[in-house]
């Protein structure tokens, strides 16, 4: 199988953080603290204390995060009066809070520049501000099997569409695609051929398929937190089918039977392989 047209590889982080994708313990208090280090500051030592990793002003956190999380830093606000503690101060009109970028803050959502507030937004009284690192995960809502159904039905769909018959789904194509695509993302390289000169064809063999006749493609995406199972399978077939070693495959009369393999990466790359007979 010739396949020098493979997708483009893409990095499309989310663009927009939403209030509700935060953490609940991003309100959490840490009680542990002296009334001197609970102070309403007057300076940027709060922030700067969280840029250079001071413990005290870092998170309440205690599970693992992966790479496959976005960090960011919000401002939180404790107001001594009346007890508010937030992080969900909002920009009029936007749903995100205030966050970190570079070196100012601004609206998470439309990215206007603006200040953490100095105020209490339920009383009026000065707020203690503090730095929080907050991760955002990364991975879509979307789990692997439903993304691998959804391309399934896409298929069929750019089939009928050319008035071909639907593949069958085939569970042992799908253990030879699965395979294929966390072998890449674990080894990081995005080919048919492995590191080790395994090709499409050696892989049918190892897991005791015929070779009679065999096709395989392949993509690497960066879905969003929001990317439902439908969008991811629609980006994906949509550049298998600009590309014409990917089109000649979906397209293959002789072709029955397919196997869907997504697996997802450190990262938060997606592979995903596609093995037909």
């Amino acid at each position: 199988m010739t396949d020098n047209d493979r997708p483009t590889t893409r990095l499309d982080p989310p663009t927009r953080i939403k209030s509700d994708d935060l953490p609940d313990w991003v309100n959490w208090t840490d009680k542990s603290q002296t009334a001197a280090e609970q102070a309403v500051d007057s300076s940027e030592d709060w922030l700067d204390n969280a840029l250079t990793g001071d413990s005290r002003d870092g998170s309440a956190d205690s599970k693992d995060t992966s790479d496959t999380e976005l960090r960011l830093i919000v401002c939180r606000l404790t107001c001594r009066k009346c007890g508010t503690g937030t992080v969900r101060r909002q920009h009029a009109g936007c749903t995100a809070p205030i966050i970190r970028v570079g070196d100012r803050w601004c609206c998470g959502d439309c990215g206007t520049s603006m200040s953490p507030p100095t105020r209490c937004p339920d009383c009026g009284d000065d707020v203690e501000r503090r730095a929080v690192v907050v991760p955002v995960d990364l991975r879509p809502k979307a789990d692997a099997d439903h993304i691998e159904r959804a391309i399934h039905s896409e298929t069929n769909d750019r089939r009928a569409a050319h008035s071909l018959v639907p593949l069958s789904y085939s569970d042992h194509l799908s253990a030879i695609a699965l395979q294929h695509s966390r072998d890449m993302a674990e080894r990081d390289f995005f080919d048919h051929a492995c590191p080790d000169d395994m090709e499409p064809v050696d892989r049918y063999r190892k897991f005791g398929h015929s070779v009679r006749s065999y096709g395989e493609n392949i993509a690497k995406i960066y879905p969003g937190p929001a990317t439902s199972a439908e969008d991811a399978a629609s980006e994906v077939v949509d550049e298998w089918m600009e590309s014409p070693g990917h089109r000649e495959n979906i397209l293959q009369d002789q072709f029955k039977r397919e196997g869907i393999g997504v697996y997802f990466g450190r990262d938060g790359a997606m592979y995903a392989t596609q093995n037909f007979y």
